[in-house]
């Protein structure tokens, strides 16, 4: 899943576009809009795979969300993607692939609630914790999504086993440890491959930046 084309990627694009727009970085409406349209681009690319396909109805459903003001649910939204991939291509539902994309997805979506960590939700203890160096906040916050990623790749990776082990016999607890490492060079070949394809019409120099920076990144999964 690291590798292959999937749902992973989606997310890890929208996950900019999404934080932006919630981090009032770019203005809330181009922010979404550009998620749904970047988005549904690379679910065209990838010629409408389950699995890409089941992520790009859950982004722009929380992109719809975010622009109404309302709040997205995690598990009605999957339904919804399971509908749709069911009308795009009845068959994707009966394979391998996406079942354990959906099933990683729900696994995820229950979790999510109990993995919620922050900062301290007492007032004064938030305000505390802002008065901290930002070394200290930096190594905590570090911490703690270290902590929540592990949890969550532990928990998929236990929902997911038996499915995997029936249709491949394996069982790989090492990607319990290598999916919460692995996503960082995975993010570099993502964007990575988007500046190659999107500066080689305009900057050679560029493009060559770009990919090299993919070069480096792929090197570094094959050595992991």
């Amino acid at each position: 899943h690291l590798l292959a084309i999937s749902g992973l990627h989606v997310g890890i694009l929208a996950c900019v576009l999404l934080a932006a727009a919630r981090g009032q970085w770019l203005p809330r409406g181009f922010a979404l809009a550009a998620a749904a349209v970047l988005i549904g681009g690379y679910a065209a690319l990838t010629e409408g795979r389950a699995h890409v396909v089941r992520a790009m109805v859950l982004v722009h459903v929380v992109c719809l969300a975010w622009w109404t003001r309302r709040k997205p649910s995690a598990f009605n939204s999957l339904g919804v993607a399971a509908i749709v991939v069911l009308i795009h291509n009845p068959h994707q539902l009966f394979l391998p692939g996406p079942q354990l994309s959906f099933i990683a997805v729900a696994t995820l979506a229950g979790l999510g609630p109990h993995l919620a960590m922050g900062p301290p939700l007492d007032p004064l203890q938030r305000l505390v914790w802002r008065t901290r160096p930002l070394p200290v906040r930096c190594i905590r916050w570090l911490r703690l999504r270290l902590c929540q990623m592990t949890l969550a790749s532990l928990g998929v990776w236990l929902a997911t086993a038996p499915l995997v082990q029936r249709e491949f016999l394996i069982v790989t607890p090492i990607g319990v440890l290598l999916s919460v490492v692995l996503w960082i060079p995975v993010a570099g070949v993502l964007f990575s491959g988007w500046g190659v394809l999107i500066c080689h019409s305009w900057s050679f120099t560029v493009a060559h930046l770009c990919g090299r920076i993919c070069q480096l990144n792929l090197q570094l999964l094959q050595g992991c």
